[in-house]
């Protein structure tokens, strides 16, 4: 999140599913809000085997998290 990235565009031979390879979006706060709460229903076909995380409050925390470890800036 310190910058913004398209889905499944990060290379480095991470073998991603077809289904984020062809994910034709970026990875805003509200997206990763919306996977973290149900990644098979955010995006059928992935191969993400995680639950998710239910609790909105969790989720919120984690994404900001994410964005101070990243080195988030939000653009002026």
């Amino acid at each position: 999140m310190g910058r913004v990235r398209a889905a499944g565009g990060v290379g480095g031979g991470y073998n991603y599913s077809p289904a984020l390879r062809e994910a034709d979006f970026t990875w805003t706060a509200e997206q990763l809000d919306a996977w973290l709460n149900d990644p098979r229903g955010f995006l059928p076909g992935n191969k993400m085997a995680f639950a998710g995380v239910r609790d909105e409050t969790d989720r919120r925390d984690l994404i900001g998290w994410l964005k101070v470890e990243t080195g988030y800036a939000p653009e002026a």
